[in-house]
C-alpha cells in the first residue's frame, strides 16, 4: 500500500537529513510530520506519535515561527493520545491547539479544537471540567456554524448523559437535530 511505502520513503529521507551537517530545520520537521501521517493512517499511533513529537523538538530547539504548522501538529499528536486513551497526555496538547487558535485561527478553528478538547476531558473522566469545556466552544460556534455546532451539541449531549442530566442531554441532541435536520442523524 502506499502508505506503508511513504513510510520508507520518509525514513531513508530521515537517515539522509541526518547525515548533513547543516540540514534544514524546518524541512526535517516536516518530513517527521508527513512521517506521523502515514504512520497514523497505517494505524501505527505509538509510531505517529514519535514522530510528531520529534517535530516538535526540532521546531523547538531550532526556536522555528511556524504557528499555523506547529498548531497542526500539536492537535495532530493530540488526536492521536485520545486515540489511544491516553487522555491525561492529550489534554495539555490539546490546549496548547485552542490557545494557539485563540492567537491564530478563526472562530471556527477555536470552537472545533474546544470541542475536541472537551471530548477528552469527559472521556478521560473529567467529566465537569468537559461541561465546561463545552460551553466555551459552543461560545464560538454560533449559529453561523451550524454543521459544527450541531456535532458540539451532540457530543455535549453525551457529556450531559453521563452526568446524569437527562434533561440538558435531551436538549443538546434536540439543538443539534434541528440544526442538521432529522434526515443526518
Amino acid at each position: 500500500n502506499r502508505y506503508g511505502e511513504a513510510i520508507g520513503v520518509y525514513e531513508r529521507a530521515l537517515e539522509m537529513l541526518r547525515a548533513v551537517p547543516d540540514a534544514n530545520p524546518l524541512y526535517t520537521a516536516r518530513v517527521h510530520v508527513s512521517l506521523g501521517r502515514s504512520n497514523e493512517i497505517q494505524g501505527q499511533l505509538q509510531e505517529a506519535v514519535r514522530a510528531y513529537r520529534s517535530s516538535l523538538d526540532i521546531l523547538d530547539r531550532h526556536q522555528l515561527s511556524v504557528p499555523d504548522g506547529h498548531r497542526a501538529i500539536i492537535l495532530n499528536l493530540a488526536r492521536v493520545l485520545a486515540k489511544l486513551k491516553d487522555y491525561n497526555a492529550a489534554i495539555p496538547y490539546f490546549e496548547q491547539a485552542r490557545d494557539a487558535a485563540n492567537d491564530w485561527g478563526t472562530p471556527q478553528e477555536v470552537g472545533n479544537i474546544t470541542r475536541e478538547l472537551a471530548e477528552a476531558e469527559r472521556d478521560g473522566g473529567r467529566l465537569q471540567q468537559s461541561l465546561q469545556t463545552y460551553e466555551d466552544a459552543l461560545a464560538f460556534l454560533t449559529d453561523e456554524f451550524p454543521q459544527d455546532r450541531a456535532v458540539t451539541r451532540r457530543s455535549q449531549g453525551q457529556a450531559l448523559y453521563r452526568a446524569s442530566q437527562f434533561e440538558a442531554a435531551r436538549d443538546a441532541w434536540n439543538e443539534a437535530l434541528a440544526l442538521v435536520g432529522e434526515d443526518d442523524p
